[in-house]
């Protein structure tokens, strides 16, 4: 699976923009992303700039791209999604799943 930056990486290059031409649609500083996309940074932690990150990509809300990039900024910064959270059946998946690859 490729890393939160991989991602958006790959979807400015095939939305054919610049690092500064996406950064500007985006809202952040085209350093700043570039950081991201390399590895150098972690994806934003704020849900709001994960939200702004991903509407400057005009992707579509629930899109398979959307919930990868909202899991990755995520599970990349040691949290879990929201919807992880507040699932109780998700919770003894993930519970279950992590516990057999102890073993």
């Amino acid at each position: 699976m490729k890393t939160y930056g991989e991602m958006v990486r790959g979807r400015r290059k095939a939305k054919g923009w610049s690092l500064r031409e996406a950064a500007r649609r985006m809202g952040l500083h085209a350093g700043n992303l570039s950081k991201v996309e390399r590895g150098l940074w972690k994806p934003p932690r704020s849900p709001k700039i994960v939200l702004r990150v991903q509407q400057g990509l005009d992707l579509e809300r629930g899109s398979d791209i959307w919930d990868s990039l909202t899991l990755l900024a995520a599970i990349e910064n040691g949290m879990l999604p929201g919807w992880v959270k507040e699932n109780e059946d998700s919770l003894k998946d993930l519970a279950t799943y992590i516990w057999k690859k102890r073993s």
